[in-house]
């Protein structure tokens, strides 16, 4: 186990649930909010990439399987959380993304990024692009010997195609913090050449300088100036925490955090929504704005700890009974 990766999981996830729920304030009444923390998705990015490079490497070299669990780790549980997002969504339309895309159900359900509208769960369009790499890291664990190669050319080449072409989606350069992940993996992980104790954290410190430095206002898009803003800097500070792997042990509550992180990230749209509600009931004059943006970040944690260990690990067990060569990543 690489015990910092899944802190900077949790440290992510968090990240993302506080730009939530300061945006939403910040839509409502123009309160600032943490734009930065957007930059929680562009770290998942890179995390994954590693680990779709680190458990090829150990145990996961065939496309069937490496398919099968890719989909069972993230399928089944997105499905059961988007169960209450769907019913408002039916119940109350105008409550449900209603600063993007008219979501779609179809889009929702299948994570096909090229139907018309936006996602019911607002953060489902990152699982488009997890499993846009997934397929193609698939596809070369079946063709070649050296998945990071081919994978990276392909999805190079993908890039290229969607930019000449304008296709959406595939023109997004974000597909490139998978390949940042992957090469951290192979020239730096795989090899032994970490970074020094004080090194990595010099390189997070700066990583992180870089992202919080003002800006003219939020990144808008999924371009290559959010690849300089965000992408950089993220595989600055992943680089950073897996140079810290070595002094830094199994810290239990954190390690739950981190391995509840996807279970947060997949509820707390939901949680946030109920807190701030309750917060304009009980403060119409919007005082104690810190109070609530504590008490809804402390919300969303537990409601994704209590789904985690409630009703994503049952889920995943089920699985691991039918299929041995399954493993949780």
């Amino acid at each position: 186990m690489i015990w910092t990766i899944q802190y900077l999981r949790f440290f992510a996830c968090f990240m993302v649930v506080i730009y939530h729920i300061t945006r939403k304030v910040y839509l409502d009444d123009g309160s600032g909010y943490m734009y930065f923390g957007d930059v929680g998705v562009d770290i998942f990015f890179v995390i994954s990439g590693f680990i779709m490079s680190y458990i090829s490497n150990k145990k996961e070299s065939d496309f069937v399987v490496f398919i099968k669990n890719r989909v069972i780790r993230i399928y089944p549980i997105y499905i059961v959380t988007l169960i209450p997002f769907i019913a408002i969504y039916i119940l109350f339309p105008h409550l449900v993304n209603s600063h993007g895309e008219t979501p779609s159900i179809i889009k929702s359900i299948t994570l096909f990024p090229f139907i018309d509208g936006g996602y019911i769960n607002m953060v489902a369009w990152t699982l488009s692009f997890e499993f846009y790499f997934y397929f193609i890291f698939a596809i070369s664990l079946a063709v070649s010997k050296k998945p990071i190669e081919v994978s990276s050319f392909m999805i190079i080449l993908l890039l290229i195609v969607g930019i000449i072409f304008n296709v959406d989606f595939i023109n997004s350069p974000m597909i490139l913090e998978f390949v940042a992940g992957m090469w951290v993996y192979q020239l730096l992980y795989a090899n032994k050449k970490m970074l020094s104790t004080w090194m990595s954290v010099f390189i997070i410190v700066i990583g992180a300088s870089l992202i919080i430095t003002p800006m003219d206002g939020q990144i808008i898009g999924l371009g290559f100036d959010r690849i300089l803003h965000y992408g950089i800097p993220s595989v600055m500070i992943f680089i950073g925490f897996l140079g810290l792997n070595n002094i830094i042990g199994d810290i239990k509550l954190l390690t739950f955090l981190g391995n509840a992180s996807y279970s947060i990230y997949l509820t707390h749209i939901i949680t946030i929504n109920a807190v701030y509600f309750i917060y304009k009931v009980v403060s119409p004059q919007r005082e104690y704005y810190l109070a609530m943006i504590f008490v809804a970040s402390v919300c969303s944690v537990i409601v994704g700890c209590f789904v985690y260990r409630f009703i994503e690990t049952p889920i995943i067990n089920i699985f691991k009974s039918k299929n041995k060569r399954y493993s949780i990543a």
